[in-house]
């Protein structure tokens, strides 16, 4: 607040209660807003998350198409071998069926290998066969139909699901469970 002393000077700042009121807005603002933010940053994790995992199963289709070889993705926990199942700690690798047996194996090609989301963990389930791990691409682009769940540490939190249909198409959307 500007004003006049009494030596003539003008007195210029603030006085010590327009700083505790400017403070505590500032307080106010920051106990409604962290929270908030910790939630978009979250739901902004499982979306790089989907992402990435729809983007790698692209990948594997075009790699079907162009080396006329199936093409797998599967859950992987070291980056270079295939795991049993889906689920936390686990990343996932993109690799080409040189063998064309089915399996990763030394004469495979890995394309790609992706580490575990630190937030999230992914879930797989098969139209086709129960108990199957990997999604499959055939070389003509079509696949095994199959749905990928990205799933949060919390029902707080958006899950997010990409689904894979025989013709070989790749779509996402949010997942109201993440069962």
């Amino acid at each position: 607040m500007l004003g006049i002393s009494k030596q003539g000077y003008v007195a210029k700042g603030f006085t010590l209660l327009e700083l505790m009121i400017a403070v505590a807005i500032l307080v106010i603002v920051m106990v409604v807003a962290v929270p908030s933010l910790q939630g978009f940053m979250q739901d902004n994790k499982q979306k790089v998350t989907r992402d990435l995992l729809a983007n790698s199963l692209l990948v594997a289709q075009q790699e079907a198409i162009r080396n006329n070889l199936s093409t797998y993705v599967c859950p992987t926990s070291s980056g270079t071998t295939c795991a049993n199942a889906w689920g936390a700690n686990k990343g996932w690798l993109v690799y080409l069926d040189t063998a064309r047996n089915g399996a990763l194996t030394a004469e495979s090609q890995i394309i790609a290998s992706y580490p575990s989301p630190k937030s999230a963990q992914i879930k797989y389930t098969n139209s086709s066969s129960a108990g199957r791990t990997t999604a499959q691409f055939f070389p003509t682009g079509h696949a095994l139909a199959g749905t990928l769940k990205v799933c949060a540490s919390s029902n707080d939190y958006e899950h997010q699901e990409i689904t894979i249909s025989r013709m070989g198409r790749v779509t996402y959307a949010v997942a109201s469970t993440c069962l």
